[in-house]
């Protein structure tokens, strides 16, 4: 079922779902107007290839062992209001399940000096030769009010963050994520079912402070040439054909500045999970060698990523289907909530310097959070 909503705010019926726990996301694409809401009439699932068939979204944690997210698209509202229509349709009872995730569940923040010590060791063993690069992350916790507050964020995000992709879901086994990505993983446009999809992709890499007018450092511009590396590879791995790499260019994503390759390519429609579990995890948010960089994550970071550093995005809806890396988000619980946040280490990365980096990256949420705040109070 899909109709145009109107006549009471979105914010107010993302609250009665967050309220009820009933299954749900809302999104924005990059460079769209309109936010999009899902709702599965049979709640979340554990994603299997035949779901590849209908329209949904998918929720990918950082782990591949790990089992992906699934709604189905029983329900899809478009716009920022919803009808009465729309909330009386809705029975929480045919749910039954919570989703709010208990605040001692969250990643507790780290020390700063907990932290460096962490890039200590893993520059010693790239400079042993083991690895060249290893995505280092940690969680960042504040008080939030799930209820009142993840609204109000996601509408916040929408109006400051056009090119990001933003979304707020809730789902049992994941609790409630808000987010608003920089980095597209994969897009696929469909034309026809016998003709091949059009692919976007892109290398995202390297972090500074918005309104730099410095060259970047070598740091960076080795970090953007191995995932365009990476990404060339895998492209040419799954069978696409008419590879397109454009130039690197410097793209603002909030307070930070990113350089980026954007690559097209064409690929039978029915491979286009593959390549994306092919593609992920980049070495954006793992590492190289991938292998030996996840195995230093796993016993360096000592806190569980769950989805951050996955991907998720709308699978077959509207003729495309759109997967973006998990990242500048949020994990919340009843009363508080942790913020993710990493930088790519090298033999070159100076750990004062990559710490600061995670501080500037939090603040596209933090900041966000601190401004509703300030309107309210």
């Amino acid at each position: 079922m899909t109709h145009m909503v109107n006549h009471s705010w979105l914010a107010d019926f993302q609250e009665y779902c967050l309220t009820n726990g009933i299954p749900f996301v809302s999104y924005r694409l990059p460079r769209e107007q309109t936010p999009v809401t899902l709702i599965s009439n049979s709640g979340v699932q554990k994603f299997d290839e035949t779901d590849l068939h209908q329209s949904g979204f998918i929720m990918a944690p950082f782990l591949k062992n790990r089992a992906k997210l699934w709604l189905k698209a029983d329900q899809i509202l478009t716009g920022e209001k919803i009808s009465l229509f729309d909330l009386e349709a809705i029975k929480p009872e045919a749910y039954g399940k919570n989703n709010i995730l208990n605040d001692d569940l969250l990643p507790q923040t780290i020390t700063k000096q907990a932290y460096l010590d962490k890039i200590s060791r893993l520059k010693d063993a790239i400079n042993s030769g083991r690895l060249n690069k290893v995505v280092l992350s940690r969680p960042v916790l504040t008080g939030f009010n799930r209820m009142e507050e993840s609204p109000l964020i996601f509408n916040q995000l929408i109006k400051t963050l056009p090119d990001a992709f933003i979304y707020l879901l809730s789902f049992p086994g994941a609790g409630t994520w808000l987010g608003a990505s920089p980095e597209l993983l994969l897009k696929a446009n469909f034309h026809s079912t016998d003709e091949p999809a059009t692919l976007e992709t892109m290398a995202l890499a390297g972090t500074r402070q918005s309104g730099s007018h410095k060259e970047w450092g070598i740091k960076e511009i080795d970090e953007q040439e191995w995932v365009s590396k990476y990404i060339i590879q895998k492209l040419n791995q799954s069978g696409c054909f008419n590879i397109e790499q454009e130039k690197t260019h410097t793209i603002a994503a909030g307070n930070v500045e990113h350089l980026r390759t954007d690559f097209k390519a064409l690929l039978n429609r029915s491979r286009i999970m593959e390549l994306a579990d092919e593609l992920h995890p980049t070495p954006a948010v793992c590492g190289w060698p991938t292998i030996t960089a996840l195995e230093s994550i796993l016993s360096v970071e000592n806190y569980d990523r769950s989805f951050y550093t996955g991907y998720l995005g709308p699978v077959n809806l509207n003729s495309q289907t759109s997967l973006f890396v998990n990242l500048r988000c949020m994990q919340i619980a009843e009363k508080n909530a942790s913020l993710y946040v990493g930088g790519g280490i090298t033999s070159g990365s100076d750990p004062l310097k990559e710490w600061e980096e995670t501080i500037i990256k939090s603040h596209t949420l933090l900041a966000q959070i601190e401004k509703i705040r300030n309107l309210a109070s």
